[in-house]
This record gives C-alpha cells, sequence and structure tokens, in this order.
C-alpha cells in the first residue's frame, strides 16, 4: 500500500488542488465496488458471496504476521527492500489463498467460489486504501487525480486478484496446485514491487500494473475456459 499513499499525497509533480470530495468519493470507490461486484456475480452467474467473506476474514492474521516480520527487513536498499516485501507478501497471501480455496473446493462446485475468494481479498486491501483516502481529507497537498487513480486501482486490483485465485483453482483442479501457487507467488510479488521501485513515476506504475494485470487475466482466461470458474 506504500506507493497507493505517496500518489494520495505530495508528489514531486502534483499540485494541491484535490478536493475534499474528491478524497471522499475516492474512498467511497474503493469500500464499495467490491461489494458492488460480487452482487452483481450473485444475480448474473449465481457466484457464492460467503467465501468472499472467508477469504476477507483469513486476511487480517496473515497481513499481521507478515507485517511483523517486514518490521525486520533491511530499508538501507529500497529497491531490494521493495522485492523482498513482494515476495514475502505474495507467500503469505497467495498461500492462505490456496489453503482457502483447498478447503472449499470440497463444498463448493464450478460455482464461482474461485472469483468470490479474489474479491473478498481485494476488498480487504481496498479498505485499508479507501480509509487513506478518507484521511486526506482537509489536507493542503491532495493529488489532483486521486479519483482517477482510484478507480483504476480497484478494477486492477479485483482483476488481477480474480485472476490470480483462478489460477490457483485450476492448479488444484489440474492437480498442478504447487507449480501454479509457485507462479503466484511470483506474479504477486512482481506487481506488488513494482509500486515502490518506480513509485517515482506515477504513469510507470499504472503502465507496468496495468500490462501485468492484463497478462494474469489472459492466462486466467486459457486456463479456467474448460473449468467453468462462473
Amino acid at each position: 500500500m506504500s506507493y497507493l499513499i505517496a500518489f494520495f499525497g505530495n508528489s514531486g509533480a502534483a499540485a494541491a488542488v484535490g478536493s475534499a470530495f474528491d478524497c471522499i468519493a475516492a474512498g467511497l470507490i474503493r469500500l464499495l465496488f467490491p461489494a458492488v461486484l460480487l452482487i452483481f456475480l450473485k444475480r448474473w452467474k449465481n457466484v457464492p458471496v460467503f467465501p468472499a467473506f472467508i477469504s476477507f476474514g483469513v486476511c487480517y492474521p496473515v497481513f499481521i504476521l507478515a507485517g511483523i516480520i517486514r518490521s525486520g527487513f533491511d530499508t538501507s536498499d529500497p529497491t531490494l527492500f521493495y522485492i523482498k516485501q513482494g515476495v514475502l507478501y505474495g507467500i503469505f497471501e497467495e498461500g492462505i489463498k490456496l489453503a482457502v480455496l483447498y478447503y472449499l473446493s470440497e463444498h463448493y462446485d464450478r460455482k464461482g467460489f474461485a472469483v468470490s475468494c479474489g474479491i473478498g481479498h481485494c476488498a480487504f486491501e481496498d479498505v485499508g486504501a479507501a480509509f487513506s483516502c478518507f484521511a486526506l481529507v482537509g489536507s493542503d497537498s491532495i493529488h489532483p487525480l486521486i479519483f482517477w487513480f482510484n478507480l483504476w486501482a480497484s478494477v486492477e486490483g479485483i482483476a488481477f486478484c480474480t485472476a490470480l485465485s483462478v489460477l490457483l483453482y485450476c492448479g488444484i483442479r489440474k492437480e498442478r496446485m504447487w507449480r501454479m501457487l509457485a507462479a503466484a507467488v511470483v506474479l504477486h510479488a512482481v506487481s506488488n514491487a513494482v509500486g515502490g521501485v518506480f513509485s517515482f513515476s506515477d504513469t510507470i506504475v499504472i503502465v507496468l500494473r496495468t500490462v501485468i494485470t492484463a497478462a494474469v487475466c489472459f492466462a486466467a482466461y486459457l486456463f479456467g475456459r474448460d473449468e467453468q470458474v462462473l
């Protein structure tokens, strides 16, 4: 989340032209979009809601434990720090998501529970981003594009988390669970590290993460098209 907060606040080229309304609107987008999407998919494809709550709930202890470990990392080399942080959270987040998917696969059969888990995972991260936006209300250094960035981040984040969930689900179904977990950890680590390593340029972060997410979504489509994940 560090690169998101850096974008919200005073970056080198950003003038203090954002408003309190922009902050509130951006925060509401992050809070409401996952829920609205889940309700839509529930009505359209009968995607179950309960797995999203499970995925959302297990994120808390995982993030706390990963945060404790990250606090011991050396920050003298920022690039190395962000890479190690990406790998750490990739292992913890995708590992716990695989465990949830493996358990739920015994209770759900091709009912979109992997998609639901992905939305729940992203919703957890969106809550933190939303409160970061709300905390900027009244600040004199608000990025002028805070609303549009968060709109993009919400869509990109859900697409990325959901695509990885589908890949992990396909790994379970195709008996390639550990190989798919390794791929998910690497992809998660790269996407996570991009925000920190290239924090000096919002444009580079947006372009790289969009390309990575598009590639992961395409891979999820290829692996999941014969599994009827929805």
